[in-house]
């Protein structure tokens, strides 16, 4: 069940848990897809995750997140700790693990429901 992995996915990012490999892929789809929703293009199409998946490892995956997360810095809140938690566990990932095997969990978080436009209930 999509909604639940969603859920347990949100409580390793709130107590900063380290993420095994389906985690990874999956919560990295979740951020690709906020930080591309950045961006200001009127005309946004599925080719926009294209890159990402052809990462061939996790670390490539790695660094084409953060090139996208330094081209929309500037619409992120710095006090964003969803985020900041989330990008935080992505970069301490030190497997370098191969894309290919992951890349149905990729694509889940990619076009499941973002969980960074859910409201903090608190």
């Amino acid at each position: 069940d999509i909604k639940e992995i969603l859920k347990k996915l949100e409580k390793k990012i709130d107590l900063l848990e380290k993420l095994n490999d389906e985690e990874f892929f999956l919560l990295s789809g979740q951020i690709i897809r906020y930080l591309l929703n950045q961006s200001e293009k009127s005309d946004k199409k599925a080719d926009m995750i294209e890159p990402f998946l052809r990462a061939g490892k996790s670390k490539r995956l790695k660094q084409d997140i953060e090139m996208l997360y330094f081209n929309y810095k500037h619409k992120i809140p710095l006090n964003f700790s969803k985020l900041n938690n989330a990008l935080s566990l992505v970069m301490a990932f030190d497997k370098d693990v191969k894309t290919s095997k992951f890349k149905d969990k990729l694509l889940v978080g990619i076009l499941s429901d973002n969980i960074f436009y859910k409201k903090e209930n608190k």
